[in-house]
């Protein structure tokens, strides 16, 4: 959090008439400012405070004028209004760098929150009965961190694996910075003299709902038969 304030400090820069309070004496027009060497200026307008000048508007044109060159009192008065205003600017830029550093500190917090799936897996026969594929297990990938989204790290890893039970019923979790990810299931069953395998592979984004994840043959990825 320091390294972000001295950052937003840095772009402080200088003050300007609007950093300063609205009933200031110095905001408002000055129809005459003396400095020390005897010059007078008329019909005065600050434009900006730097730390050790002022930029001033006048009948002689604009431009800066250091503040030991301001005959008094009107000099202490702007360095006092000056220095109070980098005060307010110094705090804002404070209070933006604790801003940003929640910001993130709760965008860590978010990215690392942990998410049920829950679902089930099964085949609709053309019957119309649902067969439950217990024992099944659901494995949790990546996506590539330097590639596009759709791409998925199927030589790292797994970030979850879950099995169905004999119900078709899983649960697991993932991390939110780890969405999306893809599911991959492969589970067979016996159907007469034949084994029909299935696969599975369908990202997490395709679910609304974690706690509704189907897997059957709407989203299918693929399926073989086998003769036993």
């Amino acid at each position: 959090m320091r390294i972000m304030f001295l950052i937003a400090l840095l772009a402080v820069g200088p003050v300007t008439a609007d950093d300063l309070p609205k009933k200031s004496a110095i905001v408002q027009p000055i129809p005459e400012l003396k400095l020390t060497n005897g010059t007078v200026f008329r019909n005065v307008t600050i434009i900006r405070y730097d730390k050790e000048s002022v930029v001033l508007k006048s009948n002689a044109g604009l431009g800066p004028i250091g503040y030991n060159m301001i005959a008094e009192p009107v000099r202490s008065q702007m360095i006092a209004e000056r220095d109070s205003a980098f005060i307010v600017l110094e705090e804002k830029a404070r209070d933006d760098a604790a801003a940003e550093a929640k910001q993130q500190a709760d965008a860590a917090k978010e990215a690392a929150k942990p998410i049920a799936y829950k679902g089930e897996i099964f085949i609709a026969t053309k019957g119309g009965a649902n067969v439950k594929l217990g024992d099944v297990t659901i494995t949790a990938y990546s996506h590539k961190k330097d590639g596009d989204a759709a791409e998925f790290d199927l030589d790292s890893p797994p970030l979850a694996t879950a099995q169905s039970d004999s119900e078709g019923r899983f649960v697991f979790q993932l991390i939110q910075r780890d969405l999306p990810a893809l599911i991959i299931v492969r589970g067979s069953r016996l159907v007469f003299r034949n084994r029909e395998f299935y696969e599975w592979r369908v990202s997490t984004a395709a679910f609304e709902n974690p706690e509704r994840v189907i897997l059957s043959n709407s989203n299918l990825y693929g399926m073989t038969t086998r003769g036993e």
